[in-house]
């Protein structure tokens, strides 16, 4: 459901960036690509849902595909039973944080200019599930063993024991990454502790988790970071050298990049919070 390479294409060409292709209207987007209506409100949907804080296009593609096509068609609806819908059409039982997203967009359909993210939406989850849980006939098969997100599947080779192999070199390349998170650590750190050469670590990592090693261990830093500026008092410089950020300017531009605030602004929200 993501913009192919001629559409990204054609989007440059008229001068409009992908984050706003919902801006355009279906409409718009029908005549200036000369495509399909259905085509049109699926890329218009793609982008209107990725412009809520936090939802990325995994999640878009899912609200696409449960037959949603704008923020509108949210309105009225409620989060836990689109979450309970959503298992029963996935055959499975969902990361919790996946009902944080629904809630979320809901949410945003009605206040699109509140700025508040999916794990905002986690102690309000909570608390509906202890007090009305999860309905009986609930799938109990759990996500993570559907194919797409077994990493195993996703590495590009035909062995059945070399991919086992490999993923489980990722494994130990990963379980090493969060151990070792505060330390300065390169490509080539990492590719030892798999035994593998740092050009062949590099490319299968992107293949199987979809980011680069430094993305990911970017990631891991940023939420060891957020749960110190939530549940301590270290300045934000301290942090920042405490997560593994060389230098505390970085580490407040990534912060705020992944985030949509600045440490201290995340700091005085959350601490707002439990007061």
């Amino acid at each position: 459901m993501a913009p192919s390479g001629e559409e990204k294409r054609l989007f440059r060409k008229n001068g409009i960036r992908l984050s706003e292709v919902h801006l355009l209207g279906p409409g718009v987007i029908h005549e200036m690509l000369s495509c399909s209506k259905q085509r049109a409100r699926e890329l218009f949907a793609f982008s209107e849902f990725q412009s809520v804080p936090s939802v990325g296009p995994r999640f878009a593609e899912d609200l696409i595909g449960m037959g949603f096509y704008s923020l509108a068609d949210l309105r009225g609806k409620n989060g836990a039973r689109l979450t309970d819908a959503y298992e029963k059409k996935v055959g499975v039982w969902t990361d919790p944080c996946v009902e944080d997203m629904f809630r979320l967009v809901v949410h945003h359909a009605h206040h699109p200019e509140d700025p508040r993210k999916w794990w905002d939406f986690t102690a309000e989850r909570k608390r509906y599930r202890l007090e009305n849980g999860y309905p009986a006939d609930r799938p109990k098969r759990p996500w993570h063993e559907l194919p797409q997100f077994r990493r195993e599947g996703k590495l590009k080779v035909s062995r059945t024991a070399t991919r086992t192999d490999l993923a489980g070199r990722l494994r130990k390349a990963e379980a090493w990454m969060k151990k070792h998170y505060a330390e300065p650590i390169t490509v080539p750190d990492v590719a030892r502790v798999a035994a593998l050469s740092a050009h062949h670590f590099l490319r299968i990592f992107a293949d199987t988790y979809e980011v680069t090693p430094h993305q990911w261990l970017t990631k891991i830093r940023l939420k060891k970071a957020s749960q110190l500026l939530w549940k301590s008092k270290r300045p934000v410089s301290r942090i920042a050298s405490d997560c593994g950020f060389t230098h505390e300017g970085s580490f407040i531009r990534l912060f705020r990049q992944h985030m949509g605030e600045s440490p201290l602004q995340f700091r005085k929200r959350k601490t707002k919070g439990l007061l």
